[in-house]
């Protein structure tokens, strides 16, 4: 299931560079582990906007702009986490004891995947 879930988010960031209308924060969120969680923030990219921002991985992922994500789907929130480079995007994440929650704004980004597909820069313009 988890391959599964990664390429979804691959195929997102792949569909977000070809458009060249958006970018991506260099985040991957992870599908629910049970009914009736929250997605949880998954590997963050290094040298990301997520990572500048002080984005972890498991996190649970509450909001975006201040839309509820919760019982969203996985590839609902993700399209709410795109969107046009250089604007900004708002996620609320709790930690793992969902006890306390934090607001991260991050700038999206241009992103360009190496020819292997291993290596993901993030570019200003």
């Amino acid at each position: 299931m988890k391959a599964k879930i990664f390429t979804i988010i691959v195929a997102t960031l792949v569909l977000t560079v070809f458009a060249g209308d958006f970018g991506g924060i260099g985040l991957v969120i992870m599908d629910r582990k049970r009914d009736g969680e929250p997605l949880r923030t998954g590997f963050v990219y290094p040298g990301s906007p997520a990572e500048r921002a002080g984005i972890k991985p498991n996190g649970f992922l509450i909001s975006v702009d201040g839309t509820n994500v919760v019982s969203m789907s996985l590839s609902q929130s993700v399209s709410f986490v795109r969107g046009p480079v250089d604007t900004a995007v708002t996620l609320e994440l709790a930690d793992s004891s969902m006890s306390h929650t934090n607001k991260f704004t991050v700038t999206r980004k241009r992103v360009v995947f190496s020819d292997h597909g291993a290596e993901v820069e993030f570019f200003d313009h």
